[in-house]
């Protein structure tokens, strides 16, 4: 990116892709995270369809967006830094002068856990309270029998801000972020590297401009490099996930019931992965919501990336 021009078109451009991105995905990452949520939290849905079905017969459409509000006060901004720090990173590696521009699926790799890194600082916030309140759900009498965690905890973002910042401090806005580097920063390098080589590919194919592909190509390209990448690293997912949601499980100090010795279920990244595979089936329990994951991913990487490649080149012809 030569000009400031670019940097601001490529800026725009993210922020415009990953707010559209979410807006349409957001219910199907709803489903993929109470799937994925541990089995103490109650959620009994083990398909994307029932999860859908249950979460909007008993909760409405709010249920299925529950978590929107950060994602679009800090996603936007996140990707925005996302896609920006990819292209700068991609640009600085591949230039002639640099040796690493002989190796181009290294650039590409490098470039999408550099990204990662960077973002993480507001993604990883923002995923922890989204994540947090998208696991809630309406008291209901079988869960409360069945001694599973049930309840709304968290009124609004703000409440979930407020409440988490004030009871666990920083270290609870920010749990889970090596765990997060561990999960998005190897699902980002092998999304890009995938889809850079989808694209080169599909130039030799239909002849179409790997700098400036079209709309279709963008969105087909990034649709099998998502559902690629996601269904790879979804156990890293998983044990993400569980570590950011582990305190959650405690009702908050308002209801004179949190003991966080009590309640935190695991102790890092690896022991999530130990026990899961030791409790719940070895494999299929850490690929448990991986279709989910994979429905996710697919239509929110493909038209986030597709939008980000049109709207990237529209601000830069309307700047």
């Amino acid at each position: 990116m030569d000009s400031q021009k670019e940097v601001l078109s490529t800026m725009l451009g993210g922020a415009t892709s990953g707010f559209f991105g979410r807006l349409m995905c957001h219910p199907l990452d709803t489903c993929k995270a109470r799937i994925q949520a541990p089995p103490s939290f109650g959620h009994q849905a083990t398909s994307v369809w029932q999860c859908f079905r249950n979460t909007l017969s008993t909760e409405g459409l709010a249920g299925l967006y529950r978590g929107i509000g950060v994602v679009t006060v800090g996603g936007v901004p996140g990707a925005c830094m996302y896609f920006t720090s990819y292209e700068y990173s991609k640009a600085v590696m591949s230039d002639p002068s640099s040796v690493m521009s002989k190796y181009p699926q290294f650039c590409h790799f490098s470039s999408g856990m550099i990204a990662e890194a960077f973002c993480c600082i507001l993604f990883v916030p923002v995923d922890v309270i989204k994540e947090r309140m998208q696991i809630q759900t309406l008291a209901s009498s079988e869960t409360a029998a069945a001694g599973a965690h049930s309840g709304t905890f968290y009124k609004s973002t703000i409440d979930a801000v407020s409440t988490i910042a004030r009871v666990e401090g920083i270290r609870g806005i920010y749990r889970g972020y090596g765990a997060t580097i561990m999960s998005f920063g190897p699902f980002s390098a092998l999304y890009f590297t995938f889809y850079e080589e989808f694209k080169l590919a599909a130039s030799y194919v239909a002849n179409i401009n790997v700098s400036n592909p079209s709309f279709e190509a963008s969105l087909i390209c990034s649709s099998l490099a998502g559902g690629l990448a996601s269904f790879l690293t979804s156990p890293l997912d998983l044990a993400k996930l569980r570590l950011q949601v582990d305190r959650s499980k405690a009702r908050d100090a308002r209801m004179g019931a949190f003991q966080a010795s009590e309640y935190v279920t695991y102790k890092s990244f690896y022991d999530v992965i130990k026990k899961t595979f030791l409790n719940e089936g070895g494999l299929k329990g850490l690929y448990r919501g991986a279709f989910a994951r994979v429905a996710f991913h697919v239509p929110n990487t493909a038209v986030t990336m597709a939008l980000f490649e049109r709207s990237k080149q529209w601000w830069l012809d309307t700047l």
